[in-house]
């Protein structure tokens, strides 16, 4: 029994007691699972355990999965109180992968709600090479210092407080019994082991996350007390962390909870449960909101957007199953030449089919019964995307009807092809790059970044025939078809991602429109990967740093190496380039106007109103002088006034005020109204890239109603 299996083991033998925060009164209880996340440095299968999974016959006989008890609790709750507020005894525990391939669904699992076990073997020295099993060409040289310093930068980039302060890493040390020498010896061994960890992390917040107590255990010894400890110290740690969530919510989780064995269901019938809950939410927003909110903790799967906001996962667990079953599909396929021949090239070129997905889950009715489901939420986790070409006589891109797995990209683009594509071609005259401060975080958000946009473009393909071209994605490397006449190069390096644009007609430049939009879309993708499981209210900025290479023709392929941070060139006229050859200037307005269009440009070509979801979209990306905002917009200071006496944070006194203003003016309340009005109002602070991109997504749906 390894110490994962301990702890539950030992959580589940626990008796409920107040002390240990599993038995707290209903009225204290917060509508919420904490997560325990463990990370092992050796490669793992990644698995569940719950203290109590629900069964079929779980609701056969039951009207309400409250109690007597807990419905008069519940109503003097709602009675007096808003909110609820403590910790729920139910502990997940969740073992992390560590085999490369499974690090695209990681983020699935991240939250800023969990404790998380760094777990390693002590007996192992930090500069081991430890290899993966199954997929040993993926760890290479890396050692037990570089996973360490992976995991730990992981957690920090993804859910991460900014100070590091949260969440909490307890550091687990196994093997004690294969330690050498006395007790005392073994001790002192293990505290230079922790202490080595820590310096890896010296001067940085990350080192704020590791918890000050650590933990030396014996797995096979059934009455080592250090797995007790750590148990009661998770508890411990949680135990002292409450969050507020509305009472009202309380009820709806305990029913979805009882029905979770059911994997996925319709959106319908959550608003069907609700109804028929003794204190449902009946709003349909509200559901959402309620949904949403175990999105981000992970305790389910749910998407605002059509037309996956139709379904539901209740089992986070199953789709990670159904990537595992895909991933070691060889053990269906190694004896069958039709499906040999698929696994070998979704192991050799990233390419999964159709066919190759029907073998893997016809094994499971579970799994085939819900394959479109799944299939659509695993391309939503930008784990798979379906890979389109692009038809040079209409202009349009064709869905080819199979899947690219990302993190399977193995081989490096080859300078001669690329070279050859580029031949001729003018291109931005800067490389637009997004700089990240932790580099060992950077190939995953590529993966990620690569399936975000091979499900908006097609990927570029060379070659003399329709049967010899050859699809320019790579490991390092992305070229993709943004419209007839531009190509977007997007390209890993370290610990950066690079992007350019390519004019595909060589007597024309590069146009700053179809540059910009790429852009955007690149920084929108990589930020919301992060920013999604974050706790908003410490949220500061983007996840990288936004700077610039030169791109002459003449630094070659690699580009100039030099960077610049966006704030060093924005505002002036010229920069010279230090890199060699480094006879030649940047004319810096020239080459940042190819990424960045006018906002003066933003607005639709047929003017609309705002629903009430982009209205609450654009409050969001409105800051400072909102006031002089509402005054353009012909509020009255008593209107304003009230607006933020009755609202508590900005976001809702900005939203409040939209929506005061549209009321006010009804169909006068148009969006290029409110973009104008933002424009003119010079003091106000406004994240014009995201409003940009509200305006396409608008621009985008009306353009679909009116073709059909």
């Amino acid at each position: 029994m390894d110490i994962i299996d301990r702890i539950a083991e030992a959580a589940k033998n626990e008796e409920p007691t107040e002390n240990t925060g599993r038995s707290l009164d209903f009225q204290e209880r917060a509508s919420q699972s904490e997560n325990i996340e463990v990370i092992d440095s050796a490669s793992r299968i990644l698995y569940r355990k719950t203290q109590a999974e629900s069964t079929d016959n779980t609701r056969k006989n039951t009207k309400s999965s409250l109690t007597p008890e807990e419905v008069q609790k519940f109503s003097t709750l709602l009675k007096y109180k808003q909110f609820a507020r403590g910790v729920d005894g139910n502990f997940e525990i969740w073992d992390f992968a560590g085999q490369f391939v499974f690090y695209a669904t990681h983020t699935i699992f991240h939250s800023n709600r969990a404790v998380y076990l760094l777990v390693f073997d002590l007996s192992k020295p930090l500069s081991m090479v430890v290899l993966d099993t199954e997929y040993p060409m993926e760890t290479g040289d890396k050692t037990m210092e570089y996973f360490i310093k992976f995991w730990m930068n992981s957690i920090h980039s993804y859910v991460g407080s900014d100070d590091g302060s949260n969440p909490p890493v307890i550091l687990v040390g196994t093997h004690k019994d294969k330690l050498l020498g006395t007790e005392n010896e073994k001790n002192q061994h293990a505290e230079e082991y922790f202490e080595k960890i820590r310096t890896f992390f010296e001067n940085t917040p990350v080192l704020n996350h590791i918890h000050t107590k650590d933990f030396v255990v014996n797995s096979t010894d059934p009455d080592d007390k250090e797995i007790e400890e750590l148990r009661n110290a998770i508890i411990h740690i949680r135990g002292h962390s409450k969050l507020k969530v509305p009472a009202r919510w309380i009820a709806l989780e305990k029913e979805l909870v009882q029905i979770r064995y059911k994997k996925i269901i319709p959106f319908s019938k959550v608003v069907e449960i609700d109804s028929q809950s003794d204190f449902p939410l009946k709003e349909e927003e509200e559901i959402k909101l309620f949904l949403l909110y175990h999105h981000r903790k992970g305790t389910l799967f749910f998407f605002d957007e059509e037309p996956i906001s139709r379904y539901v996962v209740l089992n986070t667990q199953f789709l990670v199953d159904a990537f595992r079953c895909i991933v070691t599909s060889e053990r269906f396929c190694r004896k069958e030449p039709q499906y040999r021949s698929l696994w070998k090239l979704l192991q050799n070129e990233a390419k999964l089919t159709i066919e190759l997905i029907e073998k893997c889950f016809d094994s499971d009715s579970e799994l085939s019964k819900f394959k479109n489901e799944i299939l659509m939420f695993m391309q939503r986790h930008y784990i798979i995307s379906e890979v389109s070409g692009f038809d040079e006589k209409t202009g349009k891109s064709n869905p080819l009807g199979w899947f690219i797995v990302p993190i399977f990209l193995r081989n490096h683009s080859d300078n001669k092809t690329l070279k050859e594509f580029l031949s001729g071609k003018k291109q931005t005259s800067l490389r637009f790059l997004m700089a990240f401060q932790y580099s060992p975080v950077v190939q995953i958000v590529y993966c990620r970044l690569i399936a975000a946009m091979v499900a908006r473009w097609p990927v570029v393909q060379i070659g003399v025939s329709q049967q010899k071209k050859e699809f320019m994605l790579y490991e390092n490397l992305g070229v993709f078809r943004l419209d007839s006449q531009n190509a977007g190069a997007v390209e890993l390096q370290q610990n950066r991602i690079e992007m350019r644009v390519i004019s595909l007609c060589t007597s024309r430049n590069v146009n700053n429109i179809t540059a910009d939009k790429f852009r955007r879309f690149a920084e929108s993708v990589v930020t919301s990967e992060f920013n999604k499981l974050r706790d908003s209210s410490t949220l500061q900025g983007k996840p990288f740093q936004t700077c610039f290479s030169c791109n002459d023709e003449r630094h070659g392929l690699i580009g100039g190496q030099t960077i610049f941070p966006f704030e060093t060139i924005d505002g002036k006229s010229i920069e010279p380039c230090l890199d060699m050859p480094a006879n030649h200037d940047i004319h810096a307005p020239q080459a940042l106007s190819e990424w960045f269009k006018d906002i003066s440009t933003i607005g639709l070509s047929e003017d609309c109103q705002f629903d009430k979801k982009k209205l609450s979209e654009i409050a969001q990306l409105i800051g400072y002088s909102w006031e002089l905002l509402g005054a353009k917009l012909g509020l009255s200071n008593a209107e304003i006034n009230q607006v933020s006496m009755d609202n508590q944070t900005s976001s809702m006194r900005i939203y409040n005020m939209l929506l005061k203003w549209v009321a006010k003016q009804q169909e006068n309340a148009t969006v290029n109204t409110l973009i104008q009005a933002m424009q003119s109002t010079k003091s106000l602070t406004v994240e014009w890239d995201e409003v940009m991109n509200i305006v396409e997504q608008i621009q985008s749906t009306r353009e679909i109603i009116t073709h059909l």
